[in-house]
């Protein structure tokens, strides 16, 4: 009887045996070939970068960990929803900076960083890279859970709200300091500022005792702690700053950073629009000299047409015979600064009748105090206007102006006012056949309008020094914004 076949595998290996016995058998086999163990490949290292998600930042691997992309340092650019990868892996810290909020549409100008394995970079994260502070203790100081691992948590995604919410607030408070620290000087270093500030808020903040909130579960800041940590931190010391302008300046950051972080949030468009208001760099930056140095409101009133008219009756409604300026009559308080660059907006639009809208913008209004404390306004001539115009049946215009030869300002008593049928016939000068009928629509305007004045860039407030409520007016299909106090009323044009 034939013996069963072999299995090829096994015939084959049953072979190579007999050749090794032939070869002088098991004793004296040649020596094994060194089993290598399979080659490692450093698993790469990725994450996302948030503050909303960031794109197209740079993230490296901080091998030395001086907070600098050196050569030889892994890098790589974050995609348009903030995620990264980093090849070849990192056992140090990331970091990241540059790039775009994908929320806001603004730069970011700071730098985030996080410690080894941290599947995350945000504002939080860099509280934790070099500082002492441990996650465990920024989690409880910030009133979460016990267990919630700040370096893994996704916070932009939707699911993680209050501490979406706490990181932004977070990021505020930074970015006041750092611009504070800067002197407001956007030539500066902002992101070794940014991480200078956020190792001196962290290291302040390890120093708590166990059990302190930064930020309670409700999301509500404590502001005897914020004010505290505040006055210690190096960079603000250094200024010298007027004890009760910094109380002001606290208490800007306080509301802002609280404003954030107990939004009642129905859904995401939301918080993107308050933190777009907050974070827009249009913004006027917290004012150091707030309650020393100012612009007042002369007798809290608008000038309309030359005359002044009280705040509380424009915003209860006036009339008027025609409308040819708009504009604010100021007063010197202190030593405001010398010079500062401000832009202003003014919006109208109808209440009912054809429901037209006319917006107007100057991008660069150069205010100036004399010694004398009289204020003098200039308009430079790379100024720009921009212009919108909308009626009933949906038809447009859009201009920007360059030409400022027509006088868009007027500048009486310390105080100024927008040339309306000065700005407006220039419009109608500068548009084309198609734009020119919406434009002319604009001209000796009759009717009752919803009216408001921005203004950015300067400090002005009530007599006694407290703030104007602050809006922002963005001209239509253009990203020209004005963001700063608002003076809002309803003028009827007869």
């Amino acid at each position: 009887m034939p013996l069963p076949k072999l299995p090829k595998k096994l015939t084959l290996a049953l072979a190579a045996a007999a050749t090794l016995a032939a070869c002088g058998g098991g004793g004296d086999a040649l020596p094994e070939a060194p089993i290598k163990p399979p080659l490692q490949v450093t698993p790469a290292a990725k994450g996302v970068m948030i503050d909303g998600y960031v794109s197209g930042a740079t993230v490296f691997c901080d091998s030395n960990g001086n907070g600098v992309l050196d050569a030889g340092e892994l890098s790589t650019t974050t995609n348009s929803s903030g995620g990264y990868e980093i090849v070849g892996g990192c056992a140090a810290s990331v970091v990241g900076f540059g790039g775009v909020n994908v929320d806001t549409g603004f730069a970011f100008v700071g730098q985030l960083k996080s410690p080894p394995g941290s599947t995350v970079i945000t504002p939080l994260t860099t509280l934790l890279v070099g500082t002492g502070l441990t996650s465990t203790q920024l989690s409880e100081l910030l009133g979460m859970p016990a267990g919630t691992d700040i370096t893994k948590i996704d916070v932009a995604n939707g699911q993680h709200p209050d501490l979406f919410k706490k990181t932004l607030a977070v990021h505020q408070l930074l970015d006041n300091l750092v611009r504070i620290s800067t002197n407001n000087d956007p030539s500066a270093d902002l992101k070794t500022a940014y991480s200078r500030v956020a190792t001196d808020l962290s290291k302040a903040l390890t120093a708590q005792s166990s059990g302190t909130q930064f930020i309670a579960p409700t999301g509500a800041v404590n502001a005897s702690l914020l004010s505290t940590i505040v006055k210690t931190l190096p960079d603000i010391v250094k200024m010298n700053l007027v004890p009760a302008d910094l109380d002001v300046a606290v208490n800007s950051m306080h509301a802002q950073s609280q404003q954030l972080s107990t939004a009642i949030i129905t859904s995401p468009a939301m918080l993107v629009a308050l933190t777009t208001a907050l974070q827009d760099p249009a913004r006027k930056p917290l004012d150091v000299t707030a309650t020393t140095s100012y612009l007042a409101m002369t007798g809290d009133s608008m000038a309309i047409n030359g005359i002044k008219v009280g705040l509380a009756n424009f915003a209860s409604g006036i009339g008027v015979a025609g409308l040819d300026s708009i504009g604010v009559a100021l007063s010197v308080v202190g030593k405001p600064a010398s010079s500062s660059v401000a832009s202003v907006a003014l919006s109208l639009t109808e209440r009912g009748g054809d429901k037209r809208q006319l917006q107007l913008m100057l991008d660069e209004v150069v205010f100036a105090v004399d010694a004398q404390g009289v204020v003098q306004v200039t308009v430079p001539a790379k100024t720009k206007v921009y212009a919108y115009g909308h009626t009933a049946n949906g038809t447009e215009v859009n201009l920007t102006i360059s030409d400022l030869t027509f006088s868009p300002i007027r500048v009486v008593n310390n105080g100024f006012s927008l040339n309306y049928n000065n700005i407006v016939n220039k419009v109608v000068a500068s548009t084309d056949v198609a734009g020119r009928t919406t434009a002319e629509r604009f001209l000796n305007i009759k009717g009752s309008f919803d009216v408001r004045l921005v203004i950015s860039g300067l400090n002005i407030r009530k007599l006694d020094g407290t703030p104007y409520a602050e809006q922002a007016l963005t001209i239509t299909n253009t990203s020209k914004r004005v963001n700063g106090p608002a003076f809002a009323g309803i003028l009827t044009v007869q």
